[in-house]
Parts: structure tokens; C-alpha cells; sequence
């Protein structure tokens, strides 16, 4: 893969919107359900969502800096990508999957999963426990 000078602009849809819409503040109830890939109980609403460690600010660095184009992928200029994760009870991802991506011959859901091997995270948690929680992460990608 050839990396060039296309300029990669990044724009992480915010986490930090997506925690305050999808956390609650009364913790009577946690919706949950089966995750189709891993088999396991995941939580999509709950009482605090997980959180990047060192702040959602770093999420974006790390995926801005780290990312590459691959410039055999001339005719791609960008799109919405989609990448889902689960954040476990000790901060861990598991069940990682490419939601949405444009392009395949960028590569950018890739990429992205690859990158968030590199962060860490704080679990959430309902009911004062920490849980597996799912997260979709969207993410868009204009080349230039």
C-alpha cells in the first residue's frame, strides 16, 4: 500500500454526544440484548457509558494520526464509516466489526478497529456494576 500526500480529513462523530443522549439517569431499568457475534449479554442503555481514557480528544488523535490512504484507492474521496465494539466490564474490546465503510479498497473501518486495539477504556456501568456495553462508533472521512 502506497501512502501519499492526499490530505485526510477526519471528523469523529462526537462519543461524548452519543453518552449524553444513550446515558441514563434513573437506573430502574438497563436495556440489553444478545450480541449476534459474540453470544454474549451487551448493554445499549445505560447508566454511564463508557468513557476513552484520557478524553475523547485523544480517540480523534490517535485515529487522525494513524490512519493512511491508500492512494491505489484514487477514485475514493471519502464517506461515513461505521465501526461497532463492545467495551467489557475491565475496559476491554471484544466483538469488533465494520458496521459501515464506503470503500473497501480504503480500508478505513479497518484502520479504525485497529487503532482503538491501542486505546483504553473506562467500562460502563448500570446499577452501580460494571457491564458489557456496545458502542457504534461513526466516524467520516473526506480525501482532499
Amino acid at each position: 500500500m502506497k501512502t501519499g500526500m492526499k490530505k485526510i480529513v477526519i471528523i469523529l462523530v462526537s462519543v461524548l454526544v452519543y453518552n449524553l443522549t444513550y446515558s441514563q439517569v434513573d437506573s430502574k431499568k438497563c436495556n440489553s440484548k444478545i450480541d449476534s457475534l459474540t453470544n454474549i449479554e451487551v448493554y445499549t442503555l445505560v447508566d454511564k457509558m463508557p468513557e476513552v481514557i484520557g478524553g475523547e480528544e485523544l480517540l480523534l488523535k490517535e485515529i487522525h494520526d494513524n490512519i493512511k490512504y491508500n492512494l491505489d484507492c484514487d477514485d475514493y474521496n471519502g464517506g461515513k464509516v461505521v465501526v461497532g465494539f463492545i467495551v467489557n466490564v475491565d475496559g476491554s474490546l471484544i466483538g469488533k466489526r465494520i458496521i459501515r465503510e464506503p470503500s473497501s479498497c480504503a480500508e478505513f473501518g479497518k484502520q479504525i478497529l485497529s487503532i482503538l486495539d491501542n486505546i483504553k477504556w473506562k467500562p460502563g456501568y448500570c446499577k452501580g456494576k460494571n457491564v458489557p456495553v456496545f458502542i457504534s462508533l461513526p466516524t467520516i472521512i473526506s480525501v482532499k
